[in-house]
């Protein structure tokens, strides 16, 4: 007898990445994006986010807080410079020049990295690929920072002390699905809340 938590048995042929939905693999691959199942079996856009932070730690704390979401909806690829962050727009910049990939979705942005600091970090990111959200992590002695930056085009930030599994894919969904929105110019669905 299967458990009543544990849902529906796992069909014959589907990976085992689809079948879990609590999953956000790291990726050094690009990011090229992904389809998964959700949790009512509806087919879920995988949205590719590239996080750019020099501590392994921090990047820990955002798989976990990603995959906590519970719907498999982001995959996360990870780099610890600024220079490696430019490096891998400019190659997503390319494959969507060639409508090769799906491409990044949004970045989440440590402002102060080994080879970068503070609010020149973000114009730099920003100049590289200025349709793409980017959340900014701050910690909360650098908020000022993180607030001169939403102030030149950053969508948002997230305290680094007070970011969760709930506020961090929270904050990313709606980034995402209000750029989708700007860009598209079609309407938001209903289920679509600005809620920070």
């Amino acid at each position: 007898m299967q458990h009543p938590a544990a849902g529906p048995p796992i069909p014959t042929g589907w990976s085992l990445l689809c079948a879990l939905p609590y999953g956000v693999p790291i990726t050094d691959s690009g990011g090229i994006g992904m389809r998964n199942i959700g949790v009512q079996g509806e087919a879920l856009v995988r949205r590719n986010i590239l996080l750019i932070d020099d501590d392994p730690v921090e990047a820990g704390a955002v798989r976990a807080a990603l995959a906590g979401a519970g719907n498999g909806s982001f995959q996360l690829s990870w780099v610890r410079r600024c220079s490696d962050g430019l490096e891998r727009l400019a190659a997503d910049n390319s494959r969507r020049e060639a409508h090769q990939a799906r491409g990044i979705a949004a970045v989440v942005l440590d402002l102060y990295l080994r080879d970068s600091h503070g609010i020149e970090t973000f114009i730099k990111v920003f100049r590289a690929a200025p349709r793409i959200p980017i959340l900014v992590l701050a910690a909360a002695y650098d908020e000022h920072v993180a607030r001169a930056a939403v102030q030149q085009g950053a969508k948002d930030y997230i305290l680094k002390s007070i970011f969760s599994g709930y506020l961090l894919p929270r904050a990313l969904h709606n980034m995402v699905e209000l750029e989708s929105y700007s860009l598209g110019g079609g309407a938001l669905r209903d289920d679509i809340r600005y809620q920070l």
